[in-house]
């Protein structure tokens, strides 16, 4: 099983050496370049809405308006992650002319209603996430009022969301339901299947907690467990049949796959991913702040998926992440060159 998962990952190599092969100047258009796309796969995204017919463009099945990408949970990440840069240059590019600002405002508002016409729950969550995430870097110092103030924002997109929406209105209303039937342990829903992988995979964590069982072993530790606990056959069928089989199966949980399989050690090294970018000394507050939005939007998404399961995730992660960290890198080798 590790031996297939390595395979699968071989890409970090590739992203690896394209990071280190970048030049300083590149950066930027590369940043722009995935902002561009962004705003295009939105513009697609309405005109299939409004079921244009788009004939070079592919309509992922069953996923609603998503052009390009696999599922809506990739779509979403993506967006919120577009959406957290574009509010910060909103807020901190004061040289900006009126056609720059006028575009980014545009930008901004119909993302900001485009991720609410994807039928993704963690997207509308990641929202949230990533706007807090930028008042909070840009405002720190003013933590309580920015925290309350940008609550406020956030309510009242989310109450605009819920009236002119219908799929966003349906969306929440079914997590509703889902919570109330969670509270009789029906784990036959959405949210119910990924409440009872946490539920189940306490004994795992409480017996393995160091080390846990080893890569791939958690699936067939958990059906066990599930199938000696659980009374309910609509559960077991539900928590079955969302794991999945072989390479790809997962507990819908990049933490709950870490510790079960490796441990809190293994889950420890995980975090410190996030950590890094976050205590990186990054000079130039661009970079920086697509650093705070990254491990947010990330590390938030990562309780309910499992981003190493998702190829487009991973990479988008794992490449933004580099080119955030390369500025600082370049200027200190420059002054230890300039120093020989």
């Amino acid at each position: 099983m590790a031996l297939f998962r390595l395979h699968d990952y071989k890409f970090i190599f590739g992203i690896i050496i394209i990071a280190m092969a970048v030049q300083k100047e590149f950066i930027g258009k590369i940043l722009t370049g995935f902002m561009l796309g962004m705003f295009i796969s939105e513009l697609l995204s309405y005109a299939m809405s409004f079921q244009l017919t788009i004939p070079i463009v592919k309509l992922t099945e069953g996923m609603g308006s998503v052009p390009f990408m696999e599922s809506y949970t990739d779509y979403a990440t993506a967006l919120a992650i577009a959406l957290g840069v574009i509010f910060y240059n909103l807020l901190s590019k004061y040289t900006l002319t009126i056609y720059q600002k006028s575009f980014y405002l545009f930008f901004f508002f119909t993302a900001s209603l485009n991720i609410f016409i994807v039928a993704s729950r963690i997207g509308y969550l990641l929202y949230a996430v990533a706007i807090l995430s930028v008042l909070i870097f840009m405002y720190k110092k003013q933590f309580l009022k920015i925290l309350v103030a940008g609550t406020l924002l956030i309510t009242f997109g989310y109450t605009l969301a819920y009236n002119v929406s219908d799929l966003f209105k349906q969306r929440t209303n079914a997590l509703y339901l889902d919570a109330t039937l969670l509270s009789n342990n029906d784990f036959s829903t959405s949210a119910g299947t990924r409440a009872g992988y946490y539920y189940y995979s306490m004994e795992i964590i409480k017996n393995n907690f160091l080390f846990g069982v080893g890569a791939g072993d958690h699936i067939p530790e958990i059906k066990q467990i599930i199938l000696d606990q659980d009374p309910s056959q609509a559960n077991i069928d539900n928590l079955f049949f969302n794991i999945r089989n072989g390479v790809n199966a997962s507990l819908h949980s990049e933490f709950l796959d870490d510790i079960t399989q490796f441990g809190i050690i293994g889950l420890l090294v995980f975090l410190n991913i996030f950590y890094q970018l976050l205590t990186y000394k990054q000079p130039d507050r661009d970079r920086k702040n697509l650093q705070i939005v990254l491990v947010t939007t990330i590390f938030i998404l990562s309780t309910a998926t499992n981003i190493f399961n998702s190829d487009f995730i991973a990479r988008i992660f794992l490449f933004l992440s580099a080119l955030s960290l390369m500025t600082f890198e370049e200027r200190k080798m420059s002054l230890q060159n300039k120093s020989i």
